[in-house]
């Protein structure tokens, strides 16, 4: 996974949204725990009983949603520390924002 990617959650009522947030905080090349936790993140945005949630390939497949070039400067914003000690202690920290909803970058829906 890259650092920063790109997540398509898709709801019950077909609500396509995406976000964006750290792609290895919780492992390097496993997505898995980190849909799990922008999925139970996901109610903070109003999204309930998902029922498609992907690590997009590349940044450019959310490009046509709503508040991408925002999030992106956000995002871009923030450095990764370099360094095991200062970068251990990050990561445990935006594992507990992205769980919280605090560390992802609402794209908002696709624009027509």
């Amino acid at each position: 996974m890259e650092d920063i990617v790109a997540i398509k959650v898709v709801d019950k009522k077909k609500r396509s949204v995406a976000f964006l947030t750290w792609g290895r905080v919780f492992e390097r090349t496993n997505p898995k725990p980190l849909l799990e936790a922008v999925a139970g993140a996901a109610v903070h945005f109003g999204l309930h009983h998902i029922t498609s949630i992907e690590v997009c390939d590349c940044l450019q497949r959310v490009t046509n949603h709503k508040y991408f070039f925002e999030a992106l400067a956000a995002i871009s914003g923030k450095p990764i520390p370099f360094g095991r000690k200062s970068y251990n202690a990050w990561a445990k920290k935006t594992r507990k924002a992205i769980k919280s909803g605090k560390a992802l970058y609402f794209l908002g829906a696709p624009l027509r």
